[in-house]
């Protein structure tokens, strides 16, 4: 028969809630004194700044905590400036509120746009007229002229030939007479279609320079009006600027006060705060800790378990062979 061998009991496991709250007092006691640290009373030229703590309870969790006071304690010279300060910004709040009467009177009248110049407007465009018109003109006042010359020299050609022809003894109805005239009078003809074709190019000349002056003409006077428009519309534009100014002109006042010189605390030197130190990791040295035990307990405890399996064995090969005799 076999003999068995009862195992030791594994290790009992630490008190991780002890070591919770030892590592959060442990953490608290640090920010206290980190806190205690960043605390320094600073004297300077401009003053004193110090530190007041006071013990109290905390009513949400009914704990005791520490209470800080910070107190600033200007220098005679640095607490009558800030006085001063203080007095002209007070000053400047008064006067601004005296004049908020006139900014009322200022904005209550709505604006009266009709009051304002009306603004310009595209002045009319100038019909030339047509320049088949001027082209006519032209030709005819061309034709006039060449004609007022040619009328009298034709006339006493026409003389001097009927006296020439009668002096010979011709008269109308002759031959030679009849084709005398005739040729004077084709000449004639001649005469007056060449003054025509030049009084048709001159014309043309004379039309297109007439029709150019009417063009430039009616272009100074569009520029004329679009100058005079441009004036009226600037006009209006700062008739109404210099309104919108006059409303806006005491309230602007106001704004200037208000926003001038404002009071500033003086500044107090940095320092270089305390570094915050590590909180003792207890908790997770228990941790650590305990698995140790239990891998060490593991391990014995899986040698035993052999030995004790070796012994069940030769039991076993005993009574196998006692059977078989």
């Amino acid at each position: 028969m076999g003999s068995s061998k009862k195992a030791p009991d594994p290790p009992a496991a630490p008190d991780y809630t002890a070591a919770a709250d030892k590592q959060a007092t442990s953490s608290r006691e640090i920010t206290d004194a980190n806190t205690w640290a960043n605390r320094p009373n600073q004297v300077t030229p401009w003053g004193t700044q110090t530190w007041n703590a006071a013990s109290t309870i905390d009513p949400a969790t009914g704990k005791p905590y520490n209470s800080w006071t910070q107190t600033t304690q200007l220098s005679p010279q640095s607490q009558a400036a800030l006085d001063a300060q203080l007095a002209l910004t007070q000053n400047r709040s008064d006067l601004g509120n005296s004049m908020f009467g006139r900014v009322g009177s200022e904005l209550s009248k709505p604006v009266d746009w009709n009051s304002f110049s009306k603004a310009g407007g595209i002045p009319g465009v100038t019909d030339v007229g047509d320049p088949n018109t001027f082209r006519q003109h032209g030709e005819d006042a061309a034709y006039r002229r060449m004609t007022s010359r040619l009328d009298p020299q034709w006339q006493q050609k026409e003389q001097a030939t009927d006296i020439k022809l009668r002096n010979q003894g011709l008269k109308p109805g002759d031959e030679a007479y009849d084709t005398a005239m005739h040729n004077l009078s084709m000449d004639r003809t001649d005469a007056y279609q060449t003054a025509m074709d030049q009084s048709s190019s001159e014309g043309r000349a004379e039309s297109a320079q007439a029709f150019g002056q009417g063009v430039s003409r009616g272009d100074q006077t569009f520029g004329q009006g679009m100058q005079a428009s441009n004036l009226q519309t600037q006009q209006r534009q700062q008739q109404i600027a210099e309104s919108l100014q006059q409303r806006g002109w005491s309230l602007n006042e106001i704004n200037a006060l208000l926003s001038g010189q404002q009071v500033s605390n003086p500044n107090m030197p940095s320092f270089n705060p305390a570094a915050r130190s590590e909180t003792p990791q207890y908790l997770n040295a228990a941790q650590a800790q305990y698995g140790s035990t239990l891998d060490a307990y593991n391990a014995k405890n899986g040698g035993n378990t052999g030995n004790l399996a070796g012994l069940a064995g030769l039991a076993n090969a005993g009574a196998n062979w006692w059977s078989v005799l």
